[in-house]
């Protein structure tokens, strides 16, 4: 007989460039995350580039300040964090 896994929601976040260059903030934003009642269950630092950021906000791409949004988004590395909740929604907790 398979035991059947339990299936844990999880939503990804990112610290933008502006907060992640600072480690202080950094901290203090992975305590409250913490706090919250979240897991961290991936944690990776990387630049992203213009198709990453076109995925992500896809939404956006007809906006007047999207290639601000882009530059900005591209201008250093981020923070990306995929957190899980046991109990309720990772979503509505960040």
């Amino acid at each position: 007989m398979e035991a059947k896994m339990k299936v844990v929601p999880f939503t990804l976040a990112l610290i933008k460039p502006d907060t992640a260059a600072s480690q202080e903030k950094v901290e203090a934003i992975l305590e409250k995350t913490q706090n919250a009642g979240l897991e961290i269950y991936q944690r990776q630092t990387r630049v992203l580039d213009k198709e990453d950021v076109i995925n992500l906000y896809a939404k956006l791409k007809g906006e007047d300040f999207f290639q601000e949004l882009l530059d900005y988004m591209m201008s250093g590395p981020v923070q990306i964090l995929r957190l899980a909740k046991t109990e309720g929604d990772p979503i509505e907790t960040w």
